[in-house]
């Protein structure tokens, strides 16, 4: 209900981290960090009358390290970790009128997720370099992704560069899109995926002058199990379901 009186949005979210970096002789790097979220969202509304209020309360903490190597000749190999443990996941839906003393929805979770990835920057030759490299997920929701991505880079000439790039990614699904549930306007899917999304891209640049450089850009992609919003039934209530295939082609002309 549009002007009433106490009705207001707020989200607050406070994050912190401690970086350490440091360099082991002149081929190896080290990187590492440790950092804490914290978020608050509360939603006083009024839907026909009936006062209500969604409240959101999620805190996180977790780490990341990284390993910098540059001792093979011609290579700039990374290896890495990433860990998240999701202390508190908590959503609220309270509707005072119906139930003025006690909580109508309490959604209580808590999770992690675990990232390990390498990277290799390759310099095949002056004109010719490679970057390869592969991530591989898991977290307490959906199974293990494994994430693949590699790139090409030509130096055609002094002012043009060819560039074939390669990518796959995902997404898993997050606590309201998986686990809210008010019976009403949604219902939960224990069951929902991970989204997936494969690239392919092919760049031209070429440099006229200085200050003026041509671009071309040819892409293809493909999204699966894309998350979505549909109807559980025709007369129920929504869920969040995975979908059919998406994809896209295009092309990007820039000067």
């Amino acid at each position: 209900d549009p002007l009433v009186p106490g009705t207001y949005q707020r989200d607050r979210m406070v994050l912190a981290q401690l970086l350490y970096q440091d360099r082991v002789g002149d081929a190896l790097q080290l990187s590492g960090r440790l950092f804490r979220g914290s978020e608050r969202y509360h939603a006083p509304e009024t839907y026909d009358g009936s006062r209500t209020a969604l409240t959101v309360a999620s805190d996180w903490a977790g780490l990341e390290a990284r390993l910098v190597s540059t001792a093979m000749t011609s290579h700039k190999l990374m290896l890495g970790l990433e860990y998240q443990h999701n202390l508190r996941q908590d959503q609220y839906f309270d509707d005072f009128v119906a139930t003025p003393d006690l909580v109508d929805v309490a959604v209580l979770r808590n999770g992690w997720r675990l990232g390990i990835f390498v990277q290799d920057e390759w310099s095949i030759t002056d004109r010719l370099s490679a970057t390869l490299g592969m991530r591989d997920d898991r977290n307490n929701t959906t199974s293990r992704a494994v994430s693949p991505r590699a790139g090409v880079i030509w130096k055609a000439g002094a002012d043009t560069t060819l560039k074939t790039l390669y990518g796959r990614a995902h997404r898993a699904p997050n606590v309201y899109e998986r686990d809210y549930t008010d019976g009403a306007t949604l219902i939960a899917n224990n069951d929902l995926r991970a989204e997936y999304i494969e690239t392919l891209e092919a760049v031209a640049e070429h440099v006229v002058r200085q200050g003026l450089v041509l671009r071309a850009s040819a892409y293809h992609w493909v999204m699966t199990d894309l998350i979505g919003l549909a109807a559980e039934s025709a007369d129920g209530p929504p869920q969040y379901q995975n979908g059919d295939k998406v994809g896209a082609r295009g092309l990007e002309l820039s000067v």
